[in-house]
């Protein structure tokens, strides 16, 4: 079985990171679990949703190249999974995902 995963929010729960930093961006006046739940549909639902000027959407990316990438872990049981695959692709809509530390799972 060959299968080809999407990194963020599907391999590695990143929605708590995103939380946090939409969260900032919105001067903090929002509630977070409101912010999670828009997430959770997508990443751009969450900036169409909120209304973010370009001006917060660069804040975004600004805070998001400062990610923490040893606090970002994977889902549980996602490393089981991937050992019962023959090959596994990860992909992303990162022009570069963070390589140092960051605990990928050897197959």
């Amino acid at each position: 079985m060959n299968i080809l995963w999407d990194f963020d929010g599907t391999l590695f729960d990143t929605y708590p990171a995103y939380t946090d930093i939409l969260y900032t961006v919105l001067g903090e006046k929002m509630d977070k679990a409101a912010i999670y739940k828009e997430l959770k549909v997508s990443f751009s639902h969450a900036i169409e949703y909120f209304h973010l000027t370009e001006e917060q959407r660069n804040e975004i990316k600004r805070m998001n190249k400062a990610i923490v990438v040893s606090e970002v872990r994977p889902f549980p049981g996602v490393e089981e999974i991937l050992k019962a695959t023959e090959t596994n692709v990860i992909m992303t809509h990162k022009v570069k995902l963070p390589s140092v530390g960051v605990p990928f799972l050897p197959h």
